[in-house]
């Protein structure tokens, strides 16, 4: 086994986690997520109780289940401006009542512990089909965020770092002694 795929087997999901994590309360306002989300560049976020502990994930498919909601606002961009399609007329962008992160976050999260292989995430990634594991403690507070780029660019260094390995042993055996 190659070095560097001894190296890939051997990280631990808080080698390679994101530690500053983007949060969201339950209580925030699907309005002021997405706000949240974008200036972070993100394309979800774990969402937090009031003690920090975990109580779902709020991605952008649950943006989308959210606009195929009967009762969810109509809102269209028009111009840098927003406006209702029944009178289509500039609104202001507040949160309507009842539009909370806890009522379209997606709830039973998958989670994993700074000490999981990076292949035990993958596994569960896969096993899944989700794209981000929040990190937790054990009393279920987020410290890190780790997705599947994160492993696919774990992946692509160990290739690079056999590829470069493999070129200097061959120099080294071309090399008259």
């Amino acid at each position: 086994m190659s070095d560097a795929l001894a190296r890939l087997l051997s990280l631990k999901v808080g080698d390679i986690a994101q530690r500053e994590v983007v949060t969201l309360s339950a209580h925030d306002g699907m309005v002021r997520a997405a706000a949240k989300l974008l200036a972070h560049e993100v394309s979800g976020a774990p969402v937090v109780d009031e003690q920090g502990r975990l109580v779902g994930i709020l991605s952008a498919v649950d943006y989308l289940r959210r606009s195929q909601s009967c009762d969810a606002p109509r809102l269209t961009a028009n111009d840098n401006a927003w406006t209702s399609p029944s009178n289509d007329r500039p609104v202001a962008i507040e949160d309507p009542p009842h539009d909370f992160c806890s009522r379209f976050m997606s709830t039973g999260v998958q989670t994993i512990a700074a000490e999981a292989t990076l292949l035990k995430a993958a596994e569960i990634m896969c096993s899944e089909h989700v794209h981000r594991l929040p990190v937790v403690d054990p009393s279920g507070r987020p410290t890190g965020v780790i997705t599947s780029l994160d492993i696919v660019a774990a992946l692509f260094n160990a290739v690079e770092e056999h590829r470069t390995s493999s070129t200097v042993a061959s120099k080294k055996t071309l090399s008259p002694a």
